[in-house]
């Protein structure tokens, strides 16, 4: 009897393990955006665009600046003048946590987002307001995190852990990151 019970889990957690370890970080699309009505909001609604052609199918996004459409939104995007320095945005993620997990952080089965809110910061330590186009190398990273992808070791990445306000060109690196997650 001890056998069975034994054989039945092993079975039951690889089946769970081999089914979830592939799971995106997103479960629905398309994914519903809510951004503040401010001028900047056209600078992120481009870095969404950016991202959903480069999943090629994979992500979609519909998004809007109606009160209303805040209430039901995954994601989130404000808009503030001040973080800490060296800080370009903040995220805030809602997390279900639904199936198993080991000791190893990269083992998490089945966590997915619920909600998610992105800060992003229009000025820099000096009150200076950023460029649309520094901005929107902001806007891409921020919005690659709030999809869950990681930063990836490449200083021309747009996911790169050192964000390079003049790299506004999401490259192959960071689409197979993208890929590692949304299959």
């Amino acid at each position: 009897m001890k056998k069975i019970i034994i054989t039945i889990f092993i079975i039951l957690f690889s089946a769970v393990g081999a089914f979830a370890a592939g799971s995106p970080r997103w479960r629905l699309m398309p994914l519903t955006i809510y951004y503040q009505p401010v001028p900047e909001a056209a600078v992120v609604q481009q870095a969404f665009d950016a991202w959903q052609s480069a999943g090629s199918g994979v992500l979609k996004f519909k998004g809007g600046s109606r009160p209303a459409q805040r209430r039901g939104a995954h994601i989130t995007v404000e808009f503030i003048r001040t973080l800490a320095a060296g800080q370009y945005y903040d995220i805030n993620y809602d997390i279900y946590k639904t199936g198993f997990s080991s000791h190893k952080e990269d083992s998490v089965v089945s966590d997915y987002y619920y909600r998610v809110t992105v800060r992003i910061r229009t000025a820099d330590e000096h009150s200076k307001k950023y460029t649309e186009d520094e901005l929107y190398a902001i806007a891409l990273q921020a919005v690659g995190r709030a999809l869950g992808i990681e930063y990836v070791d490449d200083k021309d990445s747009v996911m790169s852990k050192k964000l390079d306000l003049k790299n506004s060109k999401i490259t192959a690196k960071d689409i197979e990151a993208l890929r590692k997650i949304y299959k």
